[in-house]
């Protein structure tokens, strides 16, 4: 079974989009703005340039997540995702010390975080507000890790 970012739009005729094309094709994109806007940094233009790779290619593991994929290939009908998709990627580049990561895949979604809130959390900064949805990403986070990396 191919897996999925993007479920198949009939009424507008688009496609389903594999998680490998997706993936990639945003990496190649945030690649190639991060590259441009590197230029321009007095220093550390090749942290930001890492920092936007990382978080492009962890943005969307959570939909990996065994429940989200059963909704992007139809075989569940839902109007949204059932598994919060942008924790799993917040949670692997937290889990790897990439913070800054971290925060442009969250914020990718969800929008920048309230920094002296996400302060407080201490060890749960950044990570979903729910506790089922940080429980059943770190029960996971390793096979969706291996789904990823095939």
């Amino acid at each position: 079974m191919m897996l999925l970012a993007h479920s198949a739009d009939k009424k507008k005729n688009i496609p389903e989009q594999s998680y490998a094309d997706h993936v990639n094709g945003v990496v190649f994109v945030a690649g190639i703005a991060a590259k441009n806007a590197a230029k321009y940094a007095l220093s550390n233009g090749e942290t930001l340039m890492r920092v936007v790779r990382d978080a492009a290619e962890y943005h969307d593991l959570g939909k990996l997540d065994e429940e989200n994929q059963k909704v992007l290939t139809g075989i569940n009908k839902e109007k949204s995702l059932p598994v919060q998709h942008t924790e799993a990627g917040t949670a692997y580049l937290l889990q790897n010390n990439e913070v800054i990561s971290a925060v442009l895949a969250r914020s990718h979604h969800i929008g920048l975080p309230d920094w002296p809130h996400e302060e407080n959390r201490a060890e749960l900064a950044f990570r979903d507000e729910k506790e089922n949805t940080r429980i059943r990403v770190d029960n996971s986070l390793n096979q969706l890790c291996e789904m990823h990396n095939t």
